[in-house]
């Protein structure tokens, strides 16, 4: 051990390290409240397209209640970023719904960080893009099988992982 090291000094940084370490639990404990707990199964969900429009990629990242996880991405071929962005929610509903139709949980909670694709699902699909109608219909219909569903909007860096398995064929 130093001997320069000043008990004063140390204490600090032990009590900056203890502080950083409570910080991150209660960050953890906030994220499990607000997108998720061991009732409720999440699935985030992004897509891409390179340039816009261009070649499109999904990606897909589920949670079950016990905390085990499956990532899928899929190339999705030519289109815009709306475009990617409602098959990446089509693509994480039908992965989602056998996993938890399955479990004793029926509760879904989908996130993603495309506000305009998730208002538009909201909505009825007279109001969607004439171009987008097909896939909001798509979506709206597979939505319907899920007893609890909750569309939730964050942030994009909050939705890293999905949009890193988006860009794997879009590079």
């Amino acid at each position: 051990m130093n001997q320069n090291v000043n008990p004063k000094q140390l204490q600090q940084r032990l009590s900056k390290q203890a502080s950083r370490a409570a910080a991150k639990a209660a960050y953890d404990l906030k994220q499990r409240k607000k997108y998720g707990d061991e009732t409720i199964w999440c699935a985030w969900f992004d897509g891409s397209a390179h340039p816009n429009p261009g070649t499109c990629g999904a990606g897909v990242v589920l949670r079950s209640p016990d905390g085990r996880r499956w990532e899928w991405h899929q190339r999705l071929g030519f289109g815009n970023s709306s475009e990617a962005e409602y098959q990446a929610l089509i693509l994480a509903l039908e992965m989602a719904f056998p996993l938890v139709m399955a479990d004793a949980c029926r509760s879904l909670l989908v996130l993603g960080d495309s506000r305009v694709v998730l208002d538009d699902v909201r909505l009825d699909s007279a109001v969607s893009a004439p171009s987008l109608r097909d896939l909001h219909q798509r979506a709206r219909g597979v939505m319907a099988l899920f007893p609890e569903l909750e569309l939730r909007w964050l942030p994009r860096h909050r939705n890293a992982e999905a949009d890193r398995l988006s860009q794997r064929f879009c590079e």
